[in-house]
């Protein structure tokens, strides 16, 4: 063999044992990967055997293959349940309302509500009691300041909506029957619109306090032919006459009552007509 043969006979080993240690590394990684993926798959099989039969093909493990990924999805309910709030048990204690009225934007008091009736509301003089009725109902059901202020401005906002409503069928009515008798009584309208208001004043006299209010309501409330009696032509005719015929001064002739004149602003033929001038 000759010196060149040599070299490339050594050459051949060193390849040979080259290749000999690449396939001894390849495998031992081969080996590695398929022993922790076995490793793994292994440990969730253990988890899962151990598990209650009704957990085993529970709906929150579908697609989990490792305790890892069950580790993984853990934190995260952990993580995004931070801001929770825990649900208040029929008896809560003092200690439990507190710290879940103070999660939930919930004042301590009723009054802590910090609610306004709206300005139209307190010029028709409504019940203001309501307001502290309602800063009761809303703490004793732990609504917080927004959802509270939310809702009592819903309900004001529909009440505004239907006097607003009420109002205009009201002028309308007025419109219609101040029509009607200034075609019937003509120079004699402004005459008989202050007879018919003295009228009304003497009957509620008679009648005295309680049914004098009840009188206000029927003629407010109560219709004919789909119209309120005080707006009603028939009504007014019937005042009139009885203005004409009753003798003797009544209170309303000097001062007028507050009373009676604000049951005359609701009643024929219009709201500038009405107060005795």
């Amino acid at each position: 063999m000759s010196e060149t043969d040599g070299d490339l006979t050594n050459k051949d080993e060193d390849f040979k044992f080259d290749l000999q240690l690449f396939a001894e590394g390849e495998g031992e990684g081969e080996g590695e990967g398929e022993g922790e993926g076995e490793g793994e798959g292994d440990e969730w099989g253990k988890f899962l055997d151990q598990s209650p039969d009704e957990y085993k093909r529970h709906e929150a493990f579908k697609g989990m293959k490792t305790l890892g990924e069950l580790q993984k999805a853990y934190l995260t309910l952990q993580e995004s349940s931070k801001g929770s709030v825990k649900l208040l048990s029929d008896s809560p204690t003092d200690e439990e309302l507190k710290e879940y009225r103070g999660k939930m934007g919930i004042p301590e008091t009723k009054e802590g509500y910090e609610l306004q009736l709206p300005a139209i509301v307190e010029e028709l003089g409504i019940d203001k009691t309501f307001l502290g009725k309602f800063n009761e109902m809303a703490h004793s059901l732990h609504l917080s300041k927004a959802q509270a202020g939310k809702l009592f401005t819903w309900y004001n906002d529909g009440f505004v909506e239907s006097y607003n409503k009420r109002v205009k069928e009201y002028e309308g009515e007025l419109e219609k029957a101040e029509t009607e008798l200034k075609d019937e009584w003509d120079e004699d309208y402004d005459k008989n619109v202050e007879l018919m208001k003295r009228g009304f004043r003497g009957v509620k006299q008679a009648l005295g306090k309680e049914l004098g209010k009840k009188l206000e309501d029927l003629l407010f409330d109560e219709k004919i032919d789909g119209r309120k009696l005080g707006n009603h032509p028939l009504m007014i005719r019937a005042f009139s006459y009885i203005g004409k015929n009753i003798t003797g001064k009544l209170p309303a002739d000097g001062e007028p009552s507050g009373a009676d004149e604000d049951m005359l602003d609701r009643l024929y033929p219009s709201m500038k007509h009405l107060k005795k001038k």
